[in-house]
């Protein structure tokens, strides 16, 4: 089971190994991309798309650039400004689709359903966001927001929710498979955040797809 640590910003990032609960990733990068809660890294600004979609590139000037712009995406999600904070790292949104919950244990699995049966959210929102880039590559992001009734039993989902093999949120109806690999989550007071990032097609980078998540986990609730 890997080890996490709490950066900065509050994001939770594993020191190594990957986890697939339908959670939380990755291995944490040797050149500098951080893995995010449990698999994103932050990145980009100015990096051409086709340097998003040409594969994976770690630690190069491109997956630098990443970081850069994602910093700049996030500031824009944070105030609701989807659109904005995608068309920041030159990606478009074709498709949207939100569901609102009031019981979260039908909507999850393992141990994280285990624990909505003992401690029910109060509201679930989840949504799912399909991008592609100037090159045609696409990739989808799931996002969930749970509101708990206090701050404890917040602190507790999310804690059970970044841990390996733990179960998650069962991703709105439509959505890829989660493999855990591009993962990011954040708490505020009683709300969870829980965002994870999939390739569709074409070639998205591990660069691009973990900044997509860790974009995603910065949206208020719908």
């Amino acid at each position: 089971m890997p080890g996490f640590f709490t950066d900065k910003n509050g994001v939770v990032r594993p020191l190594n190994g990957k986890k697939s609960k339908s959670g939380a990733v990755v291995a944490l990068a040797a050149a500098g991309v951080i893995a995010v809660g449990a698999g994103a890294a932050t990145g980009g600004a100015g990096a051409s798309t086709a340097a998003v979609s040409a594969g994976s590139s770690t630690g190069s000037g491109a997956a630098q650039a990443i970081r850069v712009r994602a910093k700049s995406s996030k500031d824009s999600a944070r105030k609701g400004r989807h659109d904005e904070a995608w068309r920041r790292m030159s990606w478009k949104s074709v498709k949207r689709l939100a569901k609102q919950q009031l019981r979260c244990g039908p909507q999850s699995y393992g141990e994280v359903q285990q624990f909505f049966l003992r401690n029910p959210c109060k509201s679930l929102d989840r949504m799912l966001v399909h991008l592609t880039d100037d090159d045609g590559s696409s990739l989808a992001v799931m996002v969930a927001w749970v509101r708990m009734p206090k701050t404890t039993s917040a602190q507790g989902l999310r804690r059970l929710a970044d841990k390996y093999g733990t179960g998650c949120v069962t991703p709105v109806a439509g959505s890829p498979k989660p493999t855990g690999q591009h993962y990011a989550s954040r708490r505020s007071g009683a709300l969870v955040v829980i965002a994870e990032a999939e390739p569709v097609s074409g070639r998205p980078t591990d660069e691009a797809l973990n900044a997509a998540a860790d974009i995603a986990a910065q949206f208020p609730p719908p």
